[in-house]
């Protein structure tokens, strides 16, 4: 199998180029599941609100006095804000074990860690895998895998297990760039519509022939007029209204239709 791996690539249902068997685009959340696949740790998820629920009545249990007088105001925001930091601080590969001369708020996050019942998040996925590897290469079925980004770069523990892959007999290889380098991108700004339409058709006016994508957040009404002037075709794009002309008239004629029939509403018709 090959795997292209980016950070950003997780739900991305493009691809360039067309369908291959034995290739798939992952991003973080995606190789995890993969990996957790293939070595039997896979489990159902878990919401995330149950996860600070559970949290939270570890912090009470704990009765540290770091997060005693923020858990007193708000436990929900304070339980959700402590467990993004445990959670970061397992996936930048700490134990949360309790010992002399840490900050307040690692010794607040071990003592709570002591406590808590907590259903496994994404990094304690992450830990697990690289835990396992650790042990013992397991045959993972994946020749080669490409890394969009430098493996070092990656945060928490994501540059370990992609070392552990390698060390497990899988290739480790960035993704060469493309010989034309990074695309270009043109913002261009303006005063008042009226000259960013006049600009934009003119732009659109001088592809000659090329392929061109416009994607319209707002109506296009001047620029389709700028367009018109040079002879091409308009994008037509109308900004949503709920004043409708079908529907101001549907209700009075069926109003007026129905017996007995209302004559303000015939003249409001008529």
């Amino acid at each position: 199998m090959l795997i292209e791996f980016g950070w950003s690539l997780d739900g991305a249902a493009w691809a360039d180029g067309t369908g291959t068997t034995g290739s798939v685009r992952l991003g973080p959340r995606g190789l995890v599941q993969l990996l957790q696949s293939r070595l039997a740790l896979t489990r159902p998820s878990v919401d995330p609100a149950v996860r600070i629920a559970q949290y939270a009545k570890a912090i009470a249990e704990a009765e540290h006095p770091w997060p005693r007088e923020s858990f007193a105001v708000d436990p929900w925001a304070t339980a959700a804000t402590m467990l993004s930091w445990r959670d970061a601080a397992v996936m930048a590969g700490a134990a949360l074990q309790p010992r002399e001369g840490l900050p307040a708020r690692l010794e607040a996050l071990c003592a709570i860690e002591q406590v808590a019942d907590l259903s496994p998040g994404a990094a304690d996925d992450l830990a697990e895998l690289v835990a396992l590897l650790q042990e013992s290469p397991w045959p993972l079925g994946i020749e080669r895998l490409l890394c969009h980004e430098a493996p070092e770069s990656l945060p928490g523990s994501w540059p370990r297990l992609l070392a552990l892959l390698g060390e497990g007999g899988v290739e480790v290889t960035a993704v060469e760039e493309a010989s034309a380098g990074r695309p270009e991108l043109v913002l261009l700004e303006s005063e008042d519509e009226w000259t960013a339409a006049e600009t934009a058709a003119r732009f659109l006016a001088g592809r000659e022939g090329r392929a061109v994508h416009v994607l319209a957040t707002e109506d296009t009404i001047l620029l389709d007029q700028e367009l018109r002037r040079r002879d091409l075709p308009a994008l037509g794009v109308a900004a949503a209204s709920a004043d409708r002309t079908s529907l101001q008239i549907l209700p009075l004629y069926l109003s007026i239709a129905i017996a007995p029939v209302d004559v303000q509403q015939l003249g409001a018709f008529l």
